[in-house]
C-alpha cells in the first residue's frame, strides 16, 4: 500500500490529475477529481521538499480495511494522517487531514 500512497502522493505533488485518477477507481476518481487542484495547490509545496511515510496501522471502516500513514515534510511543516483504501490495485478511498 506504501507505494500506492508514493505514487499518489508524487502526482498530487506535480499536479498530474490525469495520472492521480488513473490510479483511482472510477467512483472514487469521480469524488476525488472536482477537489484535486485544492489538494495539490495546498500538499504541492511541502511534497516537493521530500516526505516520510511511517505505516501507523490498519483500520476496519464501513467493512472495508483502510491503512493509516502519518505524512512528515522535509521543511518541517505540520504532519498530516494519511488514510487510503485500495480495489483492484486502485485507490477506492484516500482521506487526507
Amino acid at each position: 500500500m506504501i507505494h500506492l500512497l508514493e505514487s499518489i502522493l508524487a502526482h498530487v505533488a506535480h499536479h498530474e490529475r490525469q495520472e492521480f485518477l488513473a490510479r483511482c477507481t472510477p467512483e472514487f476518481a469521480k469524488v476525488a477529481e472536482p477537489q484535486f487542484d485544492k489538494i495539490s495547490n495546498q500538499l504541492a509545496p511541502h511534497l516537493l521538499t521530500g516526505s516520510t511515510l511511517t505505516h501507523l496501522g490498519e483500520l476496519k471502516r464501513m467493512n472495508n480495511s483502510v491503512t493509516v500513514f502519518r505524512v512528515a515534510f522535509g521543511d518541517n511543516s505540520d504532519e498530516f494522517v494519511a488514510m487510503i483504501s485500495e480495489s483492484g490495485g486502485k485507490v477506492s478511498s484516500l482521506v487526507i487531514k
